[in-house]
């Protein structure tokens, strides 16, 4: 008769269903914390949504029980150096007697906090992979007996992102304007986008363009919110920085010092836990060094009184390359043991690649260096970019998967060297990037499993929510086919997008990103033949090895699922940006051969081609701004915010606008910066407001 039952329901149901009636277990303390409670409400909340289980307060109602156990060196309260050192969980099963025990314990409310959302993310199939969007696991029924031994354990003390709000992203008005529609809303699910990923700290630029009246209570609620999740919340700021509208501790010649610690008062009612001071007026000037130092000086003095840390970030650009100066002795040099400094890198290079050509260096060896001495004697953080959205990534657009691997070799190399902090540089999470921001999260954790160490690898988390092996397959591929041909083999030089510094004249002709070795100008106007060869067998023979190697990989799109469509548009689109370069710049090269030959060839089959290759592009763009998870208006508008660029961070994207302006370059030979411009140079460097 039983199997009988079991036969029939079955039949009617298609499966069976196991839900789980779970009990959770805590003291007093961690009931009355607000960390804890937001995470288990948030969890609870999860598993009763997509995990087939209820809850229950009685005991002997339960199948599973969740015992939240605190350690023996448990924290309750402590500053942001004491609370980083006892980061970490760990998860133990028992099952007796038909019942499941799940033993969770840590050191600090955080620990418990990250423990429940990793058991959900690493152990049970969730995925906390954007702020607006997450994917639940395939399989509602949870075997609980089958959680095992399980903990984690953060790579570094300090974990967590910095939002560019320079640039205009995702949540720069949520931040900077009172006004913004749902501003509060936007950042805390932000927020909790960085608790569900067990981050612990988080940044964002403050620039001169806020209403001071009121903005200081948007940003109280801001840090309370993020206090109430367990992170801490820091500020980026300048002494007297004049470019992209940052927030001056001081303006003017008179009564410095009076100004900063007047505006430093000011600011400190906000409750930020960390500020990152840029010392210097601009990225490539050095300034007083005595003065800044005093000012340092002066501003630590007073942050340490009120129990805040001060920090500082270094540039890539070498003191031997400033504009103005001191171009000998770089700041840090000079900062007292206190100051703790952030060692920043740019785009998707790594502190040991041999080639990174951008900020008038050959490579950021003297960054890794750097990194290496600090750490001696302060406090120091590695702080790198997970997109570069000037001309080089987002905005162009490309999907540079590169960045995934560059990002999880330099944490690997800063595991090794023990330094205490990370925080992410982020520039934007469309088209792609949101992955990269994901994965540098998770892979800032360590996990066991088992008493086994959990193994990382670049696109893990991406082939974690799939199972279409095809996929799989086309995303290793295309991975390996960037790493070689647009990092190794550099031709990410003719694949970016120009910008100011490339077309404009004199000292400040600054190779901020990769360029080819000629001008496109010198190109099409006064190349010999030999530089036209080299830039044959450089750049047009391996674009074309490139778009005829990423032709060869097949890939059924007609099946794929949203999250994996996106993903391909980012790589497909990588490919047909390789494809325009490849028309624009065979027109300007074999215009230049005509002429030093004297020849007659019609050329403009090039820009025609480049015009269709573009048009296909803009199709794809279409397609991905229906899928924004902002609005689009919100990414592609043109209009005064509290930027300098008066222009959504996706604006350029949305006409292709670099590409369009490529093609009109080489037909009319126009190469100077201010043809088809979009950036009001001025207000960029802070001439005016």
């Amino acid at each position: 008769m039983r199997s009988i039952i079991f036969f029939l329901l079955f039949s009617v149901t298609g499966t069976l269903t196991f839900a789980s009636n779970l009990c959770i277990i805590q003291d007093e303390n961690t009931k009355g914390n607000t960390t804890v409670q937001l995470a288990l409400n948030d969890f609870k909340s999860l598993l009763a949504q997509y995990g087939n289980t209820s809850f229950t307060e009685q005991y002997n109602e339960a199948d599973v029980f969740l015992h939240l156990q605190q350690r023996p060196d448990f924290i309750a309260s402590g500053n942001m150096d004491s609370i980083a050192e006892k980061g970490g969980f760990q998860w133990v099963t028992i099952t007796a007697e038909a019942k499941t025990h799940l033993y969770l314990h840590a050191a600090t409310y955080k620990g418990f906090a990250d423990g429940l959302y990793a058991l959900l993310q690493e152990r049970l199939g969730f995925h906390f992979y954007h702020t607006r969007a997450m994917q639940a696991p395939a399989n509602t029924n949870i075997k609980w007996e089958n959680t095992g031994s399980f903990s984690g354990k953060p790579v570094f003390g300090k974990i967590g992102f910095h939002l560019h709000t320079m640039h205009p992203l995702e949540l720069t008005e949520s931040l900077l304007n009172v006004d913004a529609p749902d501003a509060l809303k936007n950042i805390r699910e932000y927020i909790d986008w960085l608790a569900r990923n067990g981050q612990n700290y988080f940044e964002f630029n403050l620039l001169e363009s806020i209403d001071r009246d009121r903005w200081i209570e948007h940003a109280k609620q801001i840090t309370e919110y993020a206090h109430q999740r367990g992170i801490f919340c820091g500020v980026d700021l300048s002494i007297h920085m004049i470019q992209q509208k940052a927030f001056q501790l001081y303006t003017g010649k008179l009564k410095k010092e009076e100004k900063i610690a007047e505006n430093a008062a000011w600011l400190l009612q906000a409750g930020f836990d960390l500020w990152n001071v840029e010392l210097s007026t601009h990225e490539f000037s050095q300034g007083d060094a005595e003065e800044k130092m005093r000012h340092a000086q002066l501003l630590s003095d007073i942050l340490e009184k009120n129990g805040v840390k001060l920090f500082s970030r270094s540039h890539v650009v070498k003191p031997d390359k400033m504009v103005t100066g001191d171009k000998v002795n770089n700041a840090e040099a000079k900062l007292s043991d206190k100051h703790g400094l952030m060692i920043h890198t740019v785009m998707f290079y790594t502190l040991n690649d041999s080639a990174a050509p951008v900020y008038e260096n050959e490579n950021l060896l003297h960054m890794r260096d750097l990194l290496l001495k600090e750490k001696q004697q302060r406090e120091t953080w590695y702080y790198p970019e997970s997109a570069y959205w000037v001309t080089f990534d987002n905005s162009v657009p490309m999907f540079l998967m590169p960045y995934l691997t560059g990002r999880l070799e330099d944490i690997n190399y800063c595991e090794q060297q023990q330094i205490s902090g990370h925080l992410t540089f982020s520039s934007g999470w469309e088209w792609g990037y949101w992955l990269i921001d994901w994965s540098i999260a998770r892979w800032s954790w360590n996990y066991t499993y088992n008493s086994a160490d959990l193994p990382k690898s670049p696109l893990q988390y991406l082939h974690g929510m799939t199972d279409n092996k095809d996929f799989i397959s086309f995303t290793e591929q295309s991975l390996q086919l960037q790493q070689q041909k647009i990092k190794a083999e550099q031709l990410i030089r003719v694949m970016v997008a120009q910008t100011i510094t490339d077309e404009i004249g004199g000292k400040f002709n600054l190779a901020y990103h990769p360029r080819p070795a000629y001008s496109y100008k010198h190109i099409r106007n006064k190349a010999s033949l030999a530089e036209l060869d080299f830039v044959q067998k450089n750049y047009l023979d391996k674009l074309q090895e490139f778009c005829k190697s990423f032709e060869s990989l097949k890939m059924d799109t007609a099946s794929l699922k949203p999250v994996e469509r996106e993903i391909y548009d980012g790589i497909y689109i990588t490919y047909l940006r390789a494809k325009h370069r490849y028309q624009t710049l065979q027109y300007i090269t074999h215009f230049r051969s005509n002429k030093l030959q004297k020849n007659k060839t019609d050329l403009t089959a090039f820009l025609q081609q480049a015009a269709t290759i573009r048009m296909e592009g803009l199709k794809i763009v279409a397609q991905r701004e229906q899928n924004y998870r902002y609005p689009v208006a919100s990414l592609t508008y043109k209009g005064k915010d509290k930027t300098s660029y008066h222009f959504g961070y996706l604006y350029p994207v949305h006409q292709l606008h670099f590409w369009n302006r490529e093609e009109k370059q080489a037909k009319h030979n126009k190469y100077k910066f201010l043809y088809m411009k979009i950036w009001n140079i001025a207000r960029i460097v802070g001439l005016i407001n």
